[in-house]
């Protein structure tokens, strides 16, 4: 039972684990696409502005921060040509240079919103682009941008040295200080959020991964229970087929029986009785030795006709009918092909159910017959057991067993494991201790279909 637990949860880890697979190869196509569009339109936006600020149309900047502007540029356009490079490289160097112009620039000019908010812009990208992970840790790089910003902003000297002016720094620091806090707090929340959002999103894009494959998957083992179903119908529609047409050939070959033996020998009876009809009618005197022939006529084809009785019907109605029809044919197949037979019944033999019996004598006439024919046999085991409520048929011979792998066969050998399951049973061939073929057929002591009859071929 834990056994069981552990394969099924095995299973489904490693159907979950080939999910997540699907999902991460389909979100990374994505973000490699999604890569090449930001970049591509990044670039073509941040050209006219990068233009307007190095001619000295912009906000006045010293070369400093020219040279901060064309950096963050450069990677930008770089990232946009090197498509072959990793899409992760591309944007953590296109947000490495942008962190530095972004802290720069905040510090010469604080009042600049666009600035104040690239830090917060390039978490979002990196989020989006590249994963949890990575959106975190530029959450941080973030954080400590837009807190170092105020301290930039009041280091004596730095923000003439970037503005290229003889200025103060124009804002006090406190309020700085404070815009810095408040920006970093907003960013922190949003950046929580869109953390918690893009995990979700995964989740949710996994479990309908998970659904879809799922769905397909139980598509194609409906698709293959189909095609093994009509497989079993198309075979067992052949078998009932080859059945029947056996069961024509039997008839017909004991109608041939019937003509050449019963009916010849009867005409025999019926010429030699007209004669004797002669003869009384002239008043001849009958010899003893005319009325034996009539009657060794008679008694050959009472005999006769008892053979092909036994053929139409080779088992009685009583329990032990089986036991004394197998016993029977393997007393008629020794005489007929000359070879040794064992017969062994044990346990609980007697079978009430006429219809079982008759299933097994055919299993065990179509075995004996393939061992006899094929086998190339001196010794044929015959074996029929009952306990535990299942009757237990055996076959074997000491021949040169099987031509192919064991539980193949030709027809005669479906047309027994047809048997076996009319009756609901079970056929299986293997290799016999004695060096042959072993065929074993079990059937439990009260088979019957769904029907709750059982189905008789003869």
């Amino acid at each position: 039972m834990m056994s069981s637990r552990r394969i099924g949860g095995s299973r489904i880890t490693a159907r979950t684990a080939q999910t997540n697979t699907a999902v991460d190869a389909a979100l990374d196509v994505w973000r490699r696409k999604a890569t090449d569009i930001v970049l591509t339109v990044s670039a073509i936006v941040m050209l006219p502005v990068l233009a307007l600020g190095l001619l000295g149309y912009a906000i006045p900047a010293s070369w400093i921060i020219k040279v901060l502007g064309l950096m963050a540029y450069l990677p930008l356009l770089s990232g946009v040509l090197a498509r072959r490079l990793d899409y992760r490289v591309r944007v953590w160097v296109m947000v490495g240079v942008g962190y530095l112009f972004a802290l720069f620039g905040s510090a010469a000019f604080p009042q600049a919103p666009f600035l104040r908010m690239l830090p917060f812009a390039h978490a979002v990208c990196v989020l989006v682009l590249t994963g949890e992970k990575a959106g975190r840790i530029a959450t941080l790089i973030s954080i400590g941008v837009t807190l170092l910003v105020p301290v930039l902003h009041a280091t004596p000297g730095m923000v003439p040295l970037l503005t290229g002016q003889g200025a103060a720094p124009s804002q006090p620091l406190s309020q700085l200080v404070v815009q810095s806090i408040n920006i970093a707090a907003l960013m922190i929340g949003l950046m929580l959020l869109l953390d918690r959002f893009h995990a979700k999103l995964l989740h949710a894009l996994s479990a309908q991964q998970q659904a879809t494959d799922d769905l397909q998957r139980e598509s194609a083992e409906r698709a293959e229970a189909l095609r093994a179903l009509e497989h079993a119908i198309a075979e067992r529609r052949h078998l009932e087929l080859e059945l029947s047409r056996i069961g024509d050939e039997e008839r017909r070959r004991l109608g041939q029986d019937v003509h050449d033996g019963v009916c010849q020998q009867l005409t025999g009876a019926l010429l030699r009785c007209q004669v004797l009809e002669r003869q009384l009618t002239r008043g001849e005197h009958l010899p003893a030795a005319s009325l034996s022939a009539l009657s060794a006529l008679l008694e050959e084809a009472i005999d006769e006709a008892h053979a092909v009785a036994q053929g139409l019907q080779p088992l009685e109605e009583e329990p032990d009918a089986l036991v004394n029809a197998l016993r029977a044919l393997t007393k008629r197949t020794q005489a007929a092909s000359g070879l040794a037979f064992l017969f062994t019944a044990d346990g609980e033999t007697a079978m009430p159910d006429p219809a079982v019996a008759q299933h097994l004598y055919r299993i065990a006439q179509e075995a004996v017959s393939n061992a006899v024919r094929h086998a190339r046999a001196e010794q044929i085991y015959l074996t029929l057991t009952g306990a535990d409520n299942v009757y237990t048929l055996q076959i074997e011979d000491d021949g040169g067993g099987l031509p192919s792998a064991p539980g193949t066969g030709g027809l005669g050998m479906r047309t027994m494991a047809y048997r076996a399951e009319i009756i609901g049973g079970t056929l299986a061939v293997d290799v016999s201790p004695h060096g042959g073929v072993r065929i074993t057929c079990r059937a439990p002591v009260s088979s019957r279909t769904d029907t709750g009859q059982i189905t008789h071929v003869y």
